[in-house]
């Protein structure tokens, strides 16, 4: 099947220029433990419980934060506290059992929470955030190196979710309103690599993540990981939508996506 672009106004305003699109500025990435949960051919996970496995390695092996307290759900499962019926109707009755059960079903990705100190529960702050920013969705499968990070899902950040702080208002999360948001089978994430599009500025050909669940991302990344997306999904009965996305998000931020260069990430520098 072949999509016609459609033809950008002329004489209206001029296309961003390379410096431009090099800022990091609304475009937001996002880590997260890999969860199976709704695992299927249409998306990788993220989409209910984690298996019975996923959680005895997320509490014993990975020892995350969350499942690993006493009033996880998870944890109250893995104690024998509930039953499994009890775990998975807590999550399909919008219950909160952890952030990455939601994350397919919600479209809301949020920075997480402060674990220590005088601010332990808080939301962290996303300082950068900007209604029409990519959201890009990472992960890793258990045991993997950083490198083989992986992008599972994206949407486009319609609205931010805020909160009040004495005279002044932060962003916590974004979320998807629109129809722009793809998520990917275990295949088409797996060709996905996050480190194929990023480098961290000062060790460029190192893909380490470090502290932070979110990092922003340039318009030039962007727009290079919704091509990609095209691709994957070419033949699927996502196709036109990815085709779409691509060119609504550089239709709203002005860019040409035939003037973006190629990806530069660690793992390509790394070649």
């Amino acid at each position: 099947m072949i999509i016609q672009r459609r033809k950008k106004p002329v004489g209206v305003i001029q296309p961003k220029n390379q410096k431009s699109l090099a800022l990091c500025e609304g475009n937001m990435a996002f880590k997260f433990n890999y969860c199976d949960g709704g695992q299927s051919q249409e998306q990788i996970g993220f989409y209910g419980v984690c298996s019975d496995r996923m959680i005895r390695y997320n509490i014993e092996d990975a020892k995350h934060v969350w499942c690993s307290q006493p009033d996880c759900d998870c944890m109250r499962y893995y104690n024998h506290s509930i039953s499994r019926r009890e775990l998975d109707n807590g999550c399909y009755e919008d219950m909160y059992v952890c952030y990455e059960s939601q994350l397919l079903r919600d479209w809301r990705a949020m920075a997480g929470y402060y674990q220590n100190g005088p601010r332990t529960g808080e939301p962290m702050v996303i300082k950068k955030a900007k209604p029409g920013g990519l959201c890009i969705l990472t992960s890793r499968m258990p045991e993997a190196m950083e490198a083989e990070r992986f992008i599972f899902g994206i949407f486009l950040a319609d609205k931010l979710i805020t909160e009040a702080d004495g005279n002044s208002e932060y962003v916590v999360a974004v979320e998807s309103l629109s129809e722009y948001k793809l998520k990917f089978s275990e295949k088409q994430a797996h060709q996905l690599l996050f480190w194929k599009y990023h480098a961290n500025k000062n060790n460029p050909i190192n893909p380490r993540w470090g502290t932070g669940l979110h990092r922003y991302i340039s318009d030039a990344e962007a727009v290079q990981i919704l091509r990609d997306a095209v691709e994957v999904k070419r033949g699927t009965h996502d196709e036109k939508l990815a085709h779409n996305f691509l060119e609504h998000f550089c239709s709203i931020h002005n860019i040409d996506s035939d003037s973006v260069w190629e990806p530069n990430g660690a793992l390509t520098i790394a070649k």
